[in-house]
């Protein structure tokens, strides 16, 4: 499947194995990802939680800005916008219709739109939220306050 999809960097790959050990232990149906680029790390976790369960749902939040690394490095980050928006539609049209997979795609700020989030009823929603948006110290630490208050008791974040 991943090979009709089209990346154009790979920040995501050498967090695999641990990430795969945590999806085998927690088990998520539900999955808030702050931080989306491409869509990489997006489908990773579909196909993982697609291979457990019927029903799954990922809530994925990025600005689409990007940060200094990407400014620096002069990122279009409307075509990385676009290439995620592409990456999951292009997913969702080859996975098994007999399952529900939900993408929700929050743009804007990752604190803002946690903060939406614990407005419209999310408090310990999420199984595990995965913090990978801005690397800014206290960006980071913001982050990791607000998903102790979205993840379920029993789930976990991963920074």
């Amino acid at each position: 499947m991943t090979n009709e999809l089209t990346f154009n960097s790979d920040w995501f790959t050498h967090n695999v194995p641990a990430l795969e050990a945590i999806m085998a232990d927690l088990k998520p149906s539900k999955i808030l990802e702050i931080g989306s680029f491409e869509g990489r790390s997006t489908v990773f976790f579909l196909e993982n939680m697609l291979n457990i369960h019927d029903k799954v749902e990922i809530h994925c939040i990025d600005s689409w800005l990007g940060g200094r690394e990407h400014i620096q490095s002069g990122w279009d980050m409307d075509s990385v916008e676009h290439q995620f928006e592409e990456n999951i539609r292009t997913f969702l049209h080859s996975f098994n219709e007999k399952k529900e997979c939900k993408v929700v795609k929050r743009k804007g700020y990752s604190h803002a739109k946690m903060i939406e989030l614990l407005t419209q009823g999310y408090e310990n929603y999420f199984d595990f939220i995965y913090v990978d948006g801005s690397h800014e110290a206290t960006d980071v630490l913001f982050d990791a306050l607000l998903a102790h208050r979205l993840v379920r008791g029993g789930g976990d974040n991963s920074l």
